[in-house]
């Protein structure tokens, strides 16, 4: 019988079929065919890239569910951990999830990671077959050459609350050219060809959903607060590279308590120099500290004066 090919322009009528013969050919390649699954997620914020790659481990590999948050990793240090102990114990076809791929780490930086992260799984662990999703925003953060090693590339979108929208696209490379292309992903279903232009996906189980969630804002959190140790980093080094001398003298006057000596009295404040250029060493040599210390101690000082000939005329006992 004669294949006839079909082009379905609209929306899959069977996605539950069609979502299972795309697992399933990903399954043959790695368990028949003997061969690693790279696959490229990508989409906006929210549109569950995220979920359908954890449900797909869940159905692709055994031993998925009970690593789940080993499995799904930030970090490259977590995907070499991931990595290693699936070697350690000789698992073929384990599936990783690097999520929120390149979040966190400048650019230039991810660039490298990213593409020696995908030559190690295949180069290192080839024999084992593993299967990795990443999943991003911006899929700029593989070079061309890593591309080419990446079997499916996934566009995610999501129109309501209750369904999502999958296209998987194949990656072929045209090595005269030097160039990659992305045809729509093609099924044999029961002698017949049909190519997916979008696969209808509900959401996953709640206890999926509810178990990637939480380890998701565990992750969150800590970036959270990677972030705002950075900006509290880039904002006092912007306050040191932009005060002048005066400046200085004024946050040591507001801020005294911080740069005063042991022998410190409220009567006399005393200010220790080497604080002042342990605070300041990046923008003051230690011989301009000297005028530092003195001018705010003048300023310290006649401030305190003033303040006993105020609560003198008030009636009040001055410090001593």
């Amino acid at each position: 019988m004669q294949q006839k090919l079909i082009y379905q322009e609209n929306e899959v009528d069977y996605e539950s079929i069609l979502a299972y013969k795309h697992l399933q050919a990903i399954y043959e390649r790695v368990h028949v065919n003997k061969f690693s699954f790279i696959g490229l997620v990508v989409g906006a914020h929210r549109v569950g890239k995220s979920l359908f790659c954890v449900t797909a481990g869940y159905l692709l590999d055994r031993t998925f569910w009970a690593n789940m948050e080993k499995r799904v990793v930030y970090t490259a240090q977590e995907f070499l951990q991931a990595m290693n102990e699936i070697k350690k114990k000789g698992i073929k076809g384990a599936v990783v999830v690097w999520d929120e791929a390149g979040v966190g780490m400048p650019a230039r930086e991810w660039y490298e990671v990213a593409n020696k992260a995908v030559n190690y799984a295949l180069q290192v662990l080839g024999y084992l077959h593993p299967i990795l999703f990443f999943v991003t925003q911006d899929p700029s953060f593989l070079d061309s050459g890593a591309k080419k090693l990446i079997q499916n590339y996934y566009e995610v979108e999501r129109y309501s609350n209750q369904f999502n929208k999958l296209k998987p696209f194949d990656i072929n490379i045209n090595k005269k050219k030097n160039k990659v292309y992305y045809p729509y992903r093609v099924l044999n279903i029961d002698g017949l060809r049909y190519r997916l232009i979008g696969i209808n996906l509900p959401k996953p189980p709640k206890e999926i959903e509810e178990r990637y969630e939480k380890h998701s804002l565990n992750w969150k959190n800590r970036v959270m607060r990677d972030m705002e140790e950075s900006v509290k980093r880039v904002e006092e080094r912007k306050i040191g590279e932009t005060l002048n001398v005066e400046q200085i003298t004024d946050y040591i006057v507001n801020n005294h308590h911080e740069f005063e000596a042991r022998k410190s009295a409220p009567d006399n404040i005393l200010i220790n120099r080497d604080l002042i250029y342990s605070r300041f060493k990046r923008h003051l040599n230690y011989r301009l500290t000297a005028q530092l210390q003195k001018d705010a101690e003048l300023q310290l000082n006649k401030k305190e004066v003033e303040n006993d000939k105020t609560k003198m005329e008030k009636g009040s006992t001055p410090n001593k």
